[in-house]
């Protein structure tokens, strides 16, 4: 289960840190109950274009569950009437969408929560044994003056305030009142964050007195003695939470944390799995996997875990400097630096230990400058003048054909004004190109986006809630590099720098005898790749003409870009496609002979083999041709989801799964993650008591 933040409809902005304090305590209740597992849901948010204190829908409540692989969603809302909070309750199934609606009003908080909390163990099907009853009734603390301050340093943290502030409302919390042991554990591990594990330890230990059976305060104890080099005492504390809870997460990864100290790697890897299987949906957790295979030279299975813990990861500082160390271990820099960057930004602004800040920004500066540019061997494609081109394409196509023409590298007046101001300075080409580079790569937000031009892209530009694709990136790129007089070009890419098959695109600069490739999406200038194809502006409106566009008739498109662009393979593969999309298999069976001629071993081959077998009624071939193509191509979303939504229907739920899950770790489209998820739902729930 999952419970997500609630909506403040007090009109109060002074009361809104009850939208987070409120769930975290019916999570603290509900984790009393062993039949339940409260999953982390921040992960989730920024997947959604959501912030953590945004208010959700059942349609959100629903993505999110479907995400973080809940099955059960509890969302809410609050407000005053009188003296009194009235909290209102929605318990989702995420696999039929359905919800029930629960309500209790009262003056003090925990009396809310306990009347709230029966109806929705009823709604969650959850019979409690007595002893955890008893615990459900348990109180922190009787201040209401105490839990309001514990409430905002938890909101503080959730909004990722600065250290010094948690620990300002932790101390009033504890002045309040001095048994409240949730504030002292809490203090603690805040204390631990702030470098300051003698006072932190105290401040557990007398938690610790108080309830001795929190397996949290264990756990924090642990992490602080960790600090003091205290391995044996760490650990000790560690066993005693699992004593109290055998199956919990937190506690075995913290464990795998000490097996890691001792040198046992192995043996951290094997906890680490063992937690992963009780919490699949942990950023910190595949970080720590994906960190210990890289050190073990385990490439794949490290690429696999750091991008999971990346799709995972909602700004937690711990995860990122997880995700930067195990991508610097495989250097892969790009990825490094970026998330080298993100880390400290986030520990800076949580006033995390100075130190440990200073020596990763210090390694930054030595990744950084690992990035040095790399030449390619390319020769400079054909340039055309705007006359040229037209005569070109007036010879090849009809009047008709040509209404379809559009040129994605145009530029526009404002256009050229904007690349003028951000080369401003630069002494030559390259040193313009890379100016240029530079301002793009600090609004990059890749993954989404589409097709859009040069222009239409510049017109997005400065919407923060827009997002672009390579395509969008490159296009934009070339059109601004060419408005200040860069030689740059438009690059169709099929093999990364890794060898790895993408669908990729970036640009391409030329500077007296040297070329570049330059890549926002890699966030490299330089970067060598090892496929790919420079196009002159007559193939780039072919490779335009090529992808889907609102207008539709995509055959017709892909037809008309076959004239511009006759032998280009990966444009043919794209007629195959439009075939397919128009249901018509023999004419794609016929274009897929075309386009294997130009290029026989290409990945997409028995891909869109696999899709034609669909399309007329052969699953058990289109799964032999689907696993034909991922031996080729790993990494191709798409190829994974139909795989496994034809597994689901076979009823093969664990292998459809576990493609449905491969699919959301390479995907690039809402679309595609949203239909894996949904499917992850379904299947969650055919599996229950399995």
């Amino acid at each position: 289960m999952a419970v997500l933040n609630f909506d403040n409809q007090t009109g109060d902005a002074d009361t809104a840190y009850w939208r987070y304090a409120f769930p975290h305590l019916l999570r603290e209740q509900f984790a009393e109950v062993k039949s339940l597992r409260v999953l982390e849901a921040a992960g989730a948010y920024p997947q959604l274009n959501l912030k953590r204190g945004d208010p959700v829908n059942q349609d959100l409540a629903r993505r999110i569950g479907e995400i973080v692989e809940a099955r059960r969603v509890i969302w809410g809302t609050y407000r005053r009437d009188g003296e009194k909070w009235v909290v209102t309750v929605k318990v989702l199934n995420v696999a039929s969408g359905r919800s029930r609606e629960v309500l209790a009003s009262a003056e003090n908080w925990y009396d809310v929560r306990d009347k709230l909390t029966g109806q929705i163990l009823a709604a969650l099907g959850a019979k409690p044994t007595e002893a955890e009853r008893s615990k459900l009734l348990r109180r922190s603390t009787g201040s209401p003056s105490a839990l309001e301050w514990y409430g905002k340093a938890y909101a503080a943290q959730q909004e990722r305030k600065p250290m010094p502030e948690l620990e300002a409302s932790l101390r009033k919390a504890v002045a309040d009142d001095p048994q409240f042991s949730d504030a002292l554990a809490y203090l603690g591990a805040v204390l631990g964050s702030e470098g300051n594990p003698g006072p932190a330890e105290d401040a557990v230990r007398r938690a610790l007195k108080l309830r001795p059976d929190a397996t949290a305060y264990h756990q924090t104890l642990a992490y602080v003695l960790l600090m003091k080099d205290d391995l044996d005492g760490a650990e000790r504390e560690l066993q005693a939470a699992l004593r109290l809870e055998p199956d919990d997460p937190e506690t075995l990864e913290r464990i795998g944390e000490c097996c890691l100290v001792r040198d046992k790697l192995d043996d951290a890897i094997a906890v680490w799995q063992e937690a992963k299987q009780l919490n699949p949906v942990s950023a910190s957790l595949c970080a720590h996997l994906g960190n210990a295979y890289a050190t073990q030279g385990q490439r794949e299975p490290a690429l696999l875990e750091l991008a999971e813990a990346e799709r995972l990861e909602a700004d937690d500082v711990n995860a990122e400097q997880l995700i930067w160390q195990g991508y610097a271990t495989l250097r892969e820099i790009p990825q490094a630096v970026q998330h080298l960057d993100t880390f400290v930004r986030l520990a800076e602004k949580m006033g995390v230990q100075p130190d440990l800040i200073a020596s990763v920004q210090e390694t930054g500066r030595v990744l950084k400058a690992r990035l040095t540019p790399q030449e390619i061997a390319a020769t400079m494609p054909k340039e055309y003048t705007e006359a040229s081109l037209q005569a070109v394409l007036r010879e090849r196509l009809t009047d008709d054909e040509l209404k379809m023409v559009v040129n994605p590298l145009e530029s526009t007046p404002e256009m050229d004004r904007w690349a003028r101001e951000l080369t401003a300075g630069a002494t030559d080409d390259l040193e313009k190109a890379k100016m240029l580079f530079n301002a793009l790569i600090r609004r990059l937000q890749t993954g989404q986006g589409g097709t859009r031009t040069a222009r239409e892209v510049f017109a997005a530009w400065k919407d923060p809630a827009q997002s672009f694709s390579c395509q969008e990136y490159a296009k934009l790129y070339v059109a601004l590099a060419r408005a200040v007089g860069v030689k740059c070009f438009y690059v169709h890419l099929e093999r990364d720098y890794l060898g790895d098959c993408v669908y990729h695109d970036c640009a391409a600069v030329f500077s007296g005898d040297k070329a570049y490739l330059v890549d926002a999406a890699y966030i490299w200038f330089g970067v060598p790749h090892k496929d790919y194809l420079v196009l002159d502006d007559l193939q780039t409106i072919a490779h335009q003409l090529f992808q889907p566009s609102p207008e539709g008739r995509l055959v017709e498109r892909c037809q008309v870009a076959a004239k511009l662009h006759p032998n280009f393979a990966w444009g043919q593969m794209q007629l195959v496609g439009a075939y397919v999309q128009e249901n018509q298999p023999e004419a794609a069976r016929k274009a897929l002979a075309a386009a294997l001629q130009l290029e026989p071993n290409r990945w997409d081959g028995p891909y869109y083999e696999g899709k034609i077998a669909v399309l007329t009624g052969k699953p058990d071939a289109a799964v032999e041709d689907f696993r034909k193509s991922l031996v080729i191509n790993p990494k191709f979303s798409d190829t994974h989801l139909l795989l496994g939504l034809i597994l689901h229907g076979q009823g093969k739920l664990k292998e459809a799964r576990d493609e449905l899950r491969l699919a959301l770790l390479y995907s690039q489209s809402a679309q595609q993650s949203k239909a894996a998820n949904q499917a992850i739902a379904q299947i969650n729930e055919m599996l229950e008591g399995k």
